[in-house]
């Protein structure tokens, strides 16, 4: 018998979760200028305490900028 945990994360699940559908993401320093490039959307969030949510209304045109920081969705180099 296996515990859940163990059958959710057997052969890579939570890696291939992650990497489906993910869209890299660049966050620009209001003040800087500085650029910081994501993998995602969530991964921006929890490094820079940003909520989500907030990030997609910015790449979504909703919004202007959020935490100081204006977004775009980063270039795929194929």
């Amino acid at each position: 018998w296996c515990t859940s945990k163990y059958n959710n994360n057997y052969g890579g699940k939570i890696k291939r979760l992650r990497q489906h559908g993910c869209k890299p993401v660049v966050a620009v320093d209001k003040e800087t200028g500085a650029e910081h490039e994501f993998y995602s959307v969530a991964e921006a969030g929890r490094s820079l305490s940003i909520n989500p949510d907030s990030i997609t209304r910015v790449l979504r045109g909703l919004r202007r900028s959020t935490g100081g920081y204006y977004w775009r969705y980063a270039e795929r180099v194929a």
